[in-house]
């Protein structure tokens, strides 16, 4: 029920978002556990009070009839490994009616 994806249209560059995650100065990414063209699924320390504490995001791009939509999740709940993974199984899963 806390799950929530935002799903953009327009032309998007996976490698320049993922160059800004790994210089992010406050949430840098701990590992990839999906790293493709057009997905990953990556962990972050989940804040800096937290030492040791991670969570876990996605951020695909899929072409759906003929356009480039960009499926993320909502920053803000902290998901578990499983619940990522879920989601990113959500994304994946975008296609034309």
């Amino acid at each position: 029920p806390r799950f929530a994806l935002r799903v953009s249209a327009g032309v998007f560059d996976l490698a320049d978002r993922k160059r800004a995650l790994d210089n992010d100065p406050l949430q840098p990414v701990v590992r990839y556990l999906v790293d493709r063209p057009d997905a990953l699924l990556f962990e972050v320390p989940a804040s800096v009070v937290e030492p040791g504490v991670t969570e876990f995001h996605v951020l695909t791009l899929r072409d759906v009839a003929g356009r480039t939509y960009r499926c993320e999740d909502v920053r803000g709940p902290r998901y578990s490994r499983a619940e990522a993974e879920a989601l990113l199984d959500t994304c994946l899963s975008l296609r034309a009616r």
